[in-house]
């Protein structure tokens, strides 16, 4: 059944706990049998403090390791990490790279990112899925399907023109129109024959 984990911040003061939400967890059975849960993730924005998302990470990572060594781990969302955080300060390789791969680090994707910010006019891939380790265990017998792996941004309704660059459009409850101000990131799992 679905469990929701709190991020126990240890360098936050409650009182300046905003925007923080918990880490959503569900495992599923895949068609033989093999279980793999999945983290749904919506980490603290990138106006608070980078000490927020680093600690979003480090729980996560415990909670990848608490789970049996034989699992399937995904985690997908908005993981809140601009290009400069990742580039300049290297939070990403800094706090994940000994438990996860970052799916649209494995081959060029049909964007700059999935969310643009306006005042700087900057890309960032503030939404990523993560594949946990069994994924690149030798023994493992389920494996991503690089063809798959896209960000989905082909629906014309979620997106506008911006000084001639194409970006996510928010939904407007008037018109109607736009979808998020992120674009979804998309992939295939397949069963290794």
């Amino acid at each position: 059944s679905p469990k929701l984990h709190y991020v126990p911040f240890s360098n936050i003061p409650i009182d300046q706990r905003k925007d923080t939400r918990p880490i959503l967890e569900a495992t599923f059975k895949l068609p033989n049998d093999d279980l793999v849960t999945v983290f749904a993730v919506h980490f603290p924005a990138p106006y608070h403090p980078m000490i927020y998302r680093k600690e979003s990470f480090n729980y996560l990572n415990f909670l990848h390791n608490n789970l049996p060594n034989d699992r399937y781990v995904i985690a997908a969302g908005d993981f809140n990490v601009t290009t400069d955080e990742r580039q300049k300060h290297q939070i990403l390789k800094n706090t994940i790279s000994d438990y996860w791969t970052i799916t649209h680090d494995l081959k060029p994707m049909n964007t700059p990112g999935t969310s643009f910010y306006k005042p700087k006019k900057s890309w960032s891939f503030l939404d990523m899925i993560l594949l946990g380790k069994k994924f690149k265990s030798p023994e493992s017998t389920w494996a991503l399907d690089l063809d798959s792996l896209k960000v989905a941004n082909n629906y014309a309704g979620q997106n506008q023109v911006d000084d001639n660059i194409t970006i996510p459009q928010s939904y407007n409850m008037q018109t109607g129109l736009g979808v998020s101000d992120h674009w979804p990131i998309y992939l295939e799992i397949i069963l290794k024959k």
